[in-house]
């Protein structure tokens, strides 16, 4: 369904005056590894924790990691976990502007509001990155150097296509 037709009206009163909504996308935060650049388990604790038969952390991040892939990159603070965090608020959409990248709430019950936004400045690079099971996977990198995987359809990567293709092409270094 395109968001932004069926609600433009809803979207419009969050917008500056000569701003101009270009995608609305509904988008969920898809948990997966989080790498805030924590230290990796030894080997000799791993070893410990399997021959103990207890869960491992090493074992455990591998398979946050081939389940579901690494779904943020950064530190406390970070544009990709203040993003993660609104993409965490019930009934999310992600709406990007000439001006502004934003996530929204409330667009399908007609009180749309702004949880978070960034100037599309800020943003320097988004990609579909699908995964079995994930068609819509996106990633998006800011320029402070964090980075987050969201959501937009499990089986379709309409959504996304959308959503990638309203940023164009955008690189920045």
């Amino acid at each position: 369904m395109d968001w932004l037709s069926a609600f433009a009206d809803v979207v419009r009163p969050l917008l500056a005056p000569d701003e101009r909504a270009l995608v609305a996308q509904h988008t969920t935060y898809f948990a997966g590894h989080e790498d805030y650049g924590q230290p990796r388990p030894d080997l000799a604790s791993t070893l410990a924790d399997h021959a103990l038969g207890l869960p491992s952390a090493w074992s455990m991040e591998l398979a946050d990691k081939v389940v579901t892939g690494v779904s943020l990159v950064g530190w406390p603070g970070c544009l990709a976990e203040g993003l993660r965090d609104a993409l965490n608020e019930v009934s999310t959409d992600l709406v990007v502007t000439t001006e502004r990248l934003l996530a929204v709430t409330g667009i399908g019950e007609n009180a749309a509001r702004v949880l978070w936004q960034v100037p599309r400045s800020r943003v320097i690079k988004v990609d579909r990155a699908p995964r079995f099971a994930q068609a819509g996977r996106v990633i998006i990198v800011f320029d402070d150097r964090s980075a987050l995987a969201m959501m937009m359809g499990l089986v379709s990567s309409r959504g996304a296509r959308r959503v990638v293709a309203a940023f164009g092409t955008v690189t920045a270094d």
